[in-house]
């Protein structure tokens, strides 16, 4: 796991942001609770997987059937996420992987 990926930080109630590089398997990016978020912001210099909680991702893990694919071009100026496209389940964490080696991702929390 890299380091500094928790969003959550008791201290903001508003947006927070990580910046960390990932490998080709899942990245774990815990959601700070507190924020009343809807929405989180992803921004990669290289093509990414993205999934959910709700998707079955586990931290470490290897990627599976069940996620999000985008280009390069597509993440270059982020996309946003909704974090509850249904209200009855709550995403507590989302995660991210590199398609091929490394890539730089930027996560932001609004």
């Amino acid at each position: 796991m890299a380091t500094n990926t928790d969003l959550f930080d008791a201290t903001k109630l508003w947006a927070t942001a990580v910046d960390t590089s990932v490998g080709t398997t899942w990245q774990e990016f815990k959601l700070n609770t507190l924020i009343k978020s809807r929405r989180v912001t992803v921004k990669a210099d290289g093509a990414i997987y993205y999934a959910s909680s709700e998707d079955g991702a586990a931290d470490g893990g290897a990627v599976g059937a069940v996620r999000s694919s985008w280009t390069a071009a597509q993440v270059t100026n982020g996309i946003e996420v909704d974090l509850y496209p249904d209200p009855a389940k709550r995403i507590t964490s989302v995660f991210v992987a590199a398609q091929a080696g490394t890539v730089s991702v930027e996560l932001v929390q609004e």
